[in-house]
């Protein structure tokens, strides 16, 4: 029978194609889903334009193709390349994969590759014919999930926020009462000390005015004048702060993800433990990861054994078997062409019939058939090492050791280090609240996912102070502004520091009657001494000097007139005539004084009180 040669599915468009073949050619065109079939003897067939945009292949110019030869120098269809080896080699198809694929225009895609075979009916059975891969993009989807995801997980935070908010409403909630209870009974006792007091006075007055009607004397008569009470205006020195209370917060914190998937074996810390960088905190069971680096392993020997004997393929037994073959079949032809030329010399001298000469051309006929199919096999045997196997054979062993290195790594990675040197601290404390849904506490038994959270380690080189300031107060403070740092848990400590960040954003508080902004204050080193009086979590008060003037004129609150941008003072006359009113343009004010920017000048006396 004569060979046809490896059957290649194909969308050509030849001339008398059948009906239905045009059919499924149109169906498979307008597909938004990719459709790419590779043949038995690993050739391309089928790549519809969906396939050929997500893949960035050229349908015409790589159809009938091996696949090696086409994915062999794309490194950006490396992803790709390892699902359909997967499907040919180790026959991983039915199984849904999603991978990343950069087009034409420069953009990433997340696409989805399903394998299957395609079969086909022969003596009753079903055989492989070859292997289709379907490519979904699911970009979108990706994207949707990850938002649903996001959204979920900031629900979540919400409703965690809302319940201690609540919780903090009710706390002091109790302790307003508490307070009120107390004002009661201390307004109380006031009012009595109160009524004392006056009641000792009238007693005073009434008797001393009783005395003297008895001795008859007679009251100076006062006489009426009022001095105006003055002050001289001078240079002062005036300092403006702004004070928060917050909490000791690590300067620097890390979390230590695993790079793995798997469960927790044991746990090698505890929480507020100090740790050193490479320190071993985690170990993940490795028992299913050992099992697949052993086959992957056991894979990569077999790829390299047969790389090896396709390199050396024409010292192997195939090659061997097949020239034995082809010597021996030579021989017989030879002997086969020897009795031929006896027997037509018989033949011509008369001493045998014509049949036996046409047996003996019949039977040399017949060996040089066998001759030239051992010639045959000889050249097939030559061309299973030819340079498509060779590249074949070099691409099974680059991805079986890839593979194996992967899972080696996997190993590695199975036993989480600490990556700086700090304190672990604790889940959902102060100074890290737990809103990422982390999962809680890390115990042996866990499921942690890849890329999964495990701890975090705070890097006490510095420590932050968090709080909170108000919408008033938070314009005038700014980044890089000095401070002091100071607490009641640590009072014999002061400590410099700079403002780091002031929050853009407000944020609700349910107790708070204005927005609220996050304010972060840092001190850049703190030597051992220190560090061991101090505790993350404890509560700070921070000093934010805002304002440092050196020569401020500063007037009483009492001197200043007016209101709503119109302000004046009352100012002596130093030659002894008349007061005069000037305008003038304040500044700050404290709590006794306010600072005068325009109107005064020093050694004016400003009338604070009286004509």
């Amino acid at each position: 029978m004569k060979d046809e040669g490896p059957q290649v599915l194909s969308l050509g468009h030849e001339p008398g194609v059948r009906g239905d073949t045009l059919l499924h050619r149109n169906v498979l065109e307008s597909m938004s889903e990719g459709v790419l079939t590779v043949s038995a003897d690993g050739r391309i067939g089928i790549l519809n334009p969906a396939a050929s945009q997500l893949l960035g292949l050229d349908g015409a110019e790589v159809r009938g193709k091996l696949i090696g030869q086409v994915l062999m120098d794309r490194e950006d269809l490396e992803a790709f390349n390892n699902v359909v080896l997967a499907a040919v080699y180790d026959e991983a198809v039915g199984s849904r994969s999603t991978i990343r694929l950069r087009l034409a225009d420069g953009t990433e895609r997340s696409v989805a590759v399903t394998t299957s075979y395609l079969v086909r009916r022969e003596g009753g059975e079903n055989r492989k014919a070859g292997l289709v891969a379907v490519l979904d993009d699911v970009t979108e989807v990706e994207a949707l999930r990850k938002t649903e995801r996001e959204m979920a997980e900031a629900t979540a935070a919400q409703n965690v926020e809302l319940r201690d908010a609540y919780r903090e409403i009710e706390d002091k909630n109790k302790a307003l009462d508490s307070a009120l209870k107390k004002v009661t009974a201390v307004r109380a006792l006031a009012m009595l000390v109160v009524v004392v007091l006056f009641a000792g006075a009238a007693w005073f007055v009434w008797n001393e005015a009783g005395t003297a009607l008895s001795l008859g004397s007679a009251a100076p008569s006062a006489k009426s004048s009022s001095e105006a009470l003055t002050v001289t205006v001078a240079p002062r020195r005036l300092v403006s702060t702004v004070s928060f209370v917050g909490r000791l917060a690590p300067h620097k914190e890390v979390s230590v993800t695993s790079q793995v998937a798997g469960k927790v074996a044991r746990v090698l810390f505890e929480y507020g433990d100090r740790v050193v960088e490479g320190q071993p905190l985690v170990e993940l069971d490795t028992a299913e990861t050992d099992r697949r680096f052993f086959e992957a392993q056991s894979r990569y020997f077999d790829a390299q054994d047969k790389l090896r004997e396709l390199e050396n393929w024409e010292s192997s037994r195939e090659i061997a078997r097949a020239r034995q073959s082809l010597t021996l079949a030579g021989m017989d032809l030879e002997a086969r062409k020897n009795k031929l030329a006896e027997t037509a010399l018989l033949l011509e001298r008369g001493v045998i019939p014509a049949s036996e000469h046409k047996a003996a051309e019949r039977r040399y006929e017949v060996q040089r058939l066998r001759y030239e199919a051992a010639q045959r096999d000889l050249e097939a045997a030559r061309e299973k090492a030819d340079a498509d196997a060779l590249r074949i054979a070099r691409l099974r062993l680059e991805n079986a050791e890839t593979r194996m290195r992967a899972l080696e790594k996997t190993q590695e990675d199975a036993l989480v280090r600490a990556p700086i040197s700090g304190v672990v601290l604790q889940p959902g404390s102060e100074s890290r609240p737990r809103s990422d849904g982390d999962g809680g506490p890390v115990v042996a038994g866990r499921l942690v996912s890849e890329g999964g959270y495990l701890l975090s380690i705070a890097d006490l080189g510095g420590l932050a102070v968090v709080g909170t300031i108000d919408e008033v107060d938070v314009v005038k403070v700014k980044e890089g502004q000095r401070v002091r740092i100071g607490g009641d848990a640590f009072p014999d400590l002061v400590f410099e520091g700079q403002i780091a960040r002031v929050s853009p954003q407000s944020r609700s508080k349910a107790s708070a009657r204005v927005p609220i902004f996050d304010v972060t204050a840092v001190i850049d080193r703190l030597s051992n001494e220190h560090l061991a009086q101090l505790r993350l979590g404890m509560s700070a008060n921070v000093t934010v000097v805002t304002r440092d003037e050196p020569a401020a004129l500063l007037v009483p609150l009492a001197a200043v007139q007016g209101g709503r941008g119109s302000y004046r003072v009352r100012v002596q006359d130093k030659d002894g005539g008349e007061p005069r009113t000037v305008r003038v343009e304040v500044g700050e004010t404290t709590l006794y004084e306010v600072e005068i920017l325009d109107g005064l000048k020093p050694g004016d006396e400003v009338i604070v009180a009286g004509s």
